[in-house]
């Protein structure tokens, strides 16, 4: 089962996550990416067959699955990645309204 999720500081990010399962966490792959957001969510979009729960950021696969997803993104423009999680301009200036 692996935990995928983003950072701005990965170090940090490291240290404060606990979790309660038996077995300790570790960290395996990481990426840098500009548009963190859209990325995750076209990862969790193309992984959602292997996802534990839709409020979850787990997911049951191998890794190599995982990278493939994450690497799959080199290349694709940010208005890709809206189009394949179905996010267009309207939708963003909603969300920028509730953040506020």
């Amino acid at each position: 089962m692996y935990k995928i999720g983003r950072t701005t500081n990965l170090s940090r990010r490291l240290t404060a996550y606990v979790t309660s399962y038996v077995e300790p966490s570790e960290y395996v792959y990481s990426k840098e990416a500009e548009d963190m957001e859209n990325d995750e969510q076209v990862v969790f979009k193309k992984l959602e067959e292997y996802r534990m729960s839709k409020k979850r950021e787990f997911f049951k696969c191998e890794l190599s699955e995982i990278k493939e997803a994450i690497d799959s993104l080199n290349g694709i423009s940010k208005e890709e990645k809206e189009m394949l999680i179905g996010r267009n301009k309207k939708e963003r200036r909603k969300k920028a309204r509730e953040e506020i």
